[in-house]
């Protein structure tokens, strides 16, 4: 069998015309976008709650440490479909929390509601609130305190919703694409900005 030896030219992206780096940049944030940990997101998320909650930004959260130190945790979908958000579950007490309006309440519990089986938005969780009785026993909140407070939440898992989704437009940036064109193996694209397969590339 004769072998035949075939020479293609391939580029790097400032070598590229300015369409072709175009086409090429939005592959490489798709490659970006299909390789983020969703744990980035949630210790993102988590960090911003912890913050929402207590008014001490920390950075980025663990689910466990989230939970360990508030008794909560988040669940989130955040790919621009119907039924996307971020829900909160777990039980949160007031003296965690003192960057809320509880309204004279003393705890209050996040659980999952039957919206919470298929999707993950500020609508997929039932929000309790309790206070404490002169003799110490739990009551429920009354029913305007409660709507008050369960429409603070609905809020912050609305505005953690759009923190994700910036945080997912910032690890798939130009900027991103960039930093990570020049840590990585080298990339090579063809002439109108496609990503050429690297088991092809030459030295």
């Amino acid at each position: 069998m004769k072998q035949v030896t075939v020479t293609e030219t391939v580029f790097l992206l400032g070598e590229l015309s300015d369409t072709a780096r175009e086409k090429a940049l939005e592959k490489m944030r798709m490659a970006l976008y299909d390789n983020i940990d969703s744990s980035q997101i949630t210790d993102h998320l988590n960090g911003e709650l912890y913050s929402a909650l207590t008014g001490t930004y920390d950075g980025e959260i663990s689910k466990k440490e989230l939970s360990k130190r508030v008794g909560l945790n988040i669940e989130w979908s955040l790919s621009n479909c119907q039924g996307d958000g971020v829900a909160i579950y777990g039980t949160l007490n007031r003296s965690d929390a003192l960057n809320v309006n509880w309204g004279g309440a003393d705890n209050a519990t996040f659980t999952r509601n039957s919206h919470g089986n298929h999707y993950s938005h500020e609508h997929c969780m039932d929000i309790s609130l309790f206070e404490y009785d002169e003799n110490g026993y739990e009551i429920d909140a009354e029913s305007d305190a409660t709507e008050m407070f369960a429409g603070q939440f609905r809020d912050l898992c609305r505005e953690l919703a759009r923190s994700g989704y910036a945080e997912i437009d910032n690890l798939t940036s130009e900027q991103a694409v960039l930093e990570y064109l020049e840590w990585s193996e080298p990339r090579r694209f063809t002439i109108d900005g496609d990503i050429h397969p690297t088991k092809w590339w030459g030295e």
